[in-house]
């Protein structure tokens, strides 16, 4: 199993800046979510479950289906935080994605996974916990960064040969009239596909004197990153790949980690957490994805998280948010 960054994104004020540039505030954002403002002022580190919720409204709130591809289009370089802004002035398109998959880790518990056989590219996004629900705008918008990287650096025209992406197909066609290629709707990953060749396209924007500076930077805070992952985390990651056959009990997640169970326990009492304080957490986040999807029902939500029956679900859900699962769900929707 690959061990993952502590589950915490920050919410740079970039981020915020350039969603106003596609038409769309922090207030609607604000309302639409109903994430803690502390969050929303980057006073406060988000989860992967609040960071996705980010993503997951703005085509509602934009009217654009593609607001993730318009958005790193509108996003301005020089406010790139320096993991990012390293790939940018790579000696080429290989070492730029070799540079963002290596750094990406510091600012989210994301990877981007880089495989080079028989002449080509398969480029791999892949998110420690919740991969499963990765909003479709945060696909489009991490295949844009990807892409842009290249194109707008690049001596050399940049092209994707295929990608593949886990949704359903809608009938839109913005992706593959963005990305210029064929796109395969429901595959088991979201993932590019790169001629080899393309990547030893040379970078207009190359600066080595820079880059002496700024990686090893980079490298002592992926460094300091790493000393403080949470194992934590890693356990909430096991637990959302097995909800949905059922509770998970702490000796199956042990086994999955392949330590003991007293070792399990100790390791995140240690971190201030107890198994079900991470189970539950797991399940809520959960929970309000699949409420957010008016075609799921509760009993289908039920069994997805492991529970034996609709009520145990209810009570539960009542028991965290002060709410019944329907009434949370109408509220969401206004």
């Amino acid at each position: 199993m690959r061990q993952y960054q502590a589950d915490r994104i920050k919410v740079h004020d970039s981020f915020w800046s350039t969603l106003e540039q596609v038409d769309v505030s922090m207030q609607q954002v604000a309302e639409a979510t109903r994430l803690p403002a502390a969050i929303l002022l980057n006073q406060a580190p988000a989860n992967t479950g609040q960071y996705f919720s980010l993503w997951d409204c703005l085509p509602a709130i934009s009217g654009q289906d593609d607001i993730g591809i318009r958005f790193i289009q509108a996003f301005d370089v020089t406010q790139l935080p320096p993991s990012f802004f390293a790939a940018h002035i790579a000696r080429n398109y290989r070492d730029a994605l070799h540079r963002l998959s290596r750094f990406k880790r510091i600012s989210a518990p994301e990877s981007i996974l880089i495989d080079e056989q028989a002449g080509l590219c398969t480029i791999d996004i892949e998110w420690a916990i919740g991969q499963q629900f990765m909003p479709d705008t945060l696909v489009d918008a991490t295949f844009a960064s990807l892409f842009e990287l290249g194109r707008k650096n690049s001596k050399e025209p940049i092209t994707i040969k295929s990608a593949q992406v886990t949704r359903n197909d809608s009938g839109e066609r913005y992706l593959e009239h963005y990305l210029g290629c064929e796109v395969q709707y429901n595959a088991p990953t979201n993932r590019l596909i790169l001629d080899s060749k393309v990547l030893d396209s040379r970078f207009i924007s190359y600066n080595q004197e820079l880059l002496n500076i700024v990686v090893p930077q980079l490298e002592n805070e992926l460094h300091s990153a790493g000393n403080k992952y949470l194992y934590s985390d890693q356990v909430k990651w096991v637990i959302s790949q097995c909800l949905s056959s059922g509770c998970p009990k702490v000796s199956l997640v042990a086994e999955e980690l392949g330590v003991g169970t007293r070792t399990l326990q100790r390791r995140i009492t240690a971190e201030g957490f107890t198994f079900k304080d991470l189970l539950n957490e797991v399940r809520l986040d959960t929970a309000k994805h699949y409420l957010s999807d008016p075609d799921m029902s509760l009993f289908e939500i039920a069994a997805l998280l492991g529970y034996e029956d609709q009520n145990s679900f209810y009570r539960a859900f009542k028991s965290w948010e002060g709410d019944s699962p329907s009434h949370w769900r109408n509220s969401f929707k206004n």
